[in-house]
C-alpha cells in the first residue's frame, strides 16, 4: 500500500516553484545582459582610447621635432610663427636680407616696416591668401580649459596642421594632418628625407589624394588645438566617439613641448632668408 505522503506536488506548490524559477531566470538574464553591456562599453571605450593614443602619438612625435608649424583653422584663418614672412621652404641660396616682421601682440597680426599687413606684404608662399595671424593670437583667450581654469589659451578647430622637421643638415621631412569636422575624420600625408619640402598649399593638395590609405580615424567627434608661443608648447584636445554606439567615447587633453622652443617665436638666429 502506498503512503498518502507520497502523493507528489500539488498544483499550488507547482505554480509557486515555477514562479520562483521565473524570478531567478529573470535575475540571471538581467545580470548577464548587464554584464554584456558593460563589457561592450568597456571594449568600445578601450577602442576609442587606443585610437586617440595612436593619433596623439603621431601628432606629438612630429610636433616635438618640428622646425616649422602652420595651423589653418576651420574658418580659414592661418596661424604661423612670427618669422613667417622670412621662412623659406627650400634649400635655395641666401641672396637678400630678411624682411622685417612686426607682431601686434594684442591681435596677433603681422606687419612689415611700412605697416602693411601680411600676407599682402609678402609671404613664403606665392599667392598665399586669407587671414594670417601669429601664434600669439592664441595666447589671448576667451575659452578656459575646463580641467585647469588657470590656463587661458584660446582653442581653435584645426582644418590642417602642417609640420616640417629636419632629418639631417640636407634632408627634411614633412607631415600634414587634415581634420573634417563634418565627417569626423582625420587624415595624414607626408614624406620622409627630402631635399626640400612642399609649400603649405601643395601639402594640402597631397593630402586630398591620399584617400582611405591616409585615413587615421573615423571617430574624431571633436578636435581642438591651442598654442603657447612663450613656452614652445602645443595643446591638443580630442574627443573620440563611436558614431554607431553613442556614449562610447574617450577624451584626451595633452600638451606637447617642442624641443626647439624658438620654433613658434621670432628669433634672429632662426630668420630664414628667401633665396632666388
Amino acid at each position: 500500500m502506498k503512503s498518502k505522503n507520497n502523493s507528489g506536488f500539488s498544483l499550488v506548490e507547482l505554480l509557486i516553484s515555477i514562479a520562483i524559477l521565473s524570478i531567478i531566470m529573470v535575475m540571471i538574464s538581467g545580470f548577464v545582459s548587464s554584464t554584456l553591456i558593460s563589457q561592450r562599453k568597456a571594449k568600445k571605450n578601450m577602442q576609442m582610447q587606443t585610437e586617440a593614443q595612436r593619433i596623439y602619438s603621431q601628432l606629438s612625435e612630429a610636433i616635438m621635432q618640428a622646425t616649422y608649424i602652420r595651423v589653418e583653422a576651420d574658418d580659414g584663418t592661418s596661424y604661423v610663427p612670427d618669422n613667417y614672412a622670412n621662412y623659406q621652404l627650400s634649400n635655395s641660396t641666401v641672396s637678400e636680407k630678411p624682411r622685417e616682421v612686426i607682431v601686434d601682440l594684442s591681435t596677433g597680426e603681422l606687419y612689415n616696416k611700412e605697416k602693411k599687413k601680411y600676407p599682402q606684404a609678402g609671404s613664403e608662399v606665392d599667392g598665399d591668401a586669407g587671414t594670417v595671424l601669429s601664434f600669439w593670437a592664441l595666447s589671448k583667450n576667451t575659452l578656459k580649459k575646463v580641467d585647469d581654469p588657470g590656463q587661458e589659451y584660446k582653442y581653435i578647430t584645426p582644418k590642417y596642421i602642417y609640420i616640417e622637421y629636419n632629418i639631417s643638415s640636407d634632408k627634411k621631412s614633412y607631415v600634414i594632418f587634415g581634420y573634417d569636422d563634418t565627417e569626423l575624420k582625420m587624415y595624414r600625408s607626408g614624406e620622409f628625407a627630402l631635399g626640400s619640402v612642399p609649400s603649405f598649399t601643395d601639402a594640402i593638395n597631397s593630402l586630398g589624394s591620399v584617400g582611405e590609405d591616409g585615413l587615421l580615424s573615423s571617430y574624431v567627434n571633436d578636435f581642438k588645438v591651442s598654442v603657447d608661443p612663450s613656452a614652445g608648447a602645443v595643446s591638443l584636445n580630442m574627443l573620440l566617439e563611436d558614431s554607431k554606439y553613442k556614449g562610447y567615447n574617450y577624451k584626451m587633453d595633452e600638451t606637447v613641448n617642442i624641443r626647439n622652443s624658438n620654433v613658434l617665436t621670432v628669433k634672429p638666429q632662426l630668420l630664414r632668408i628667401k633665396g632666388d
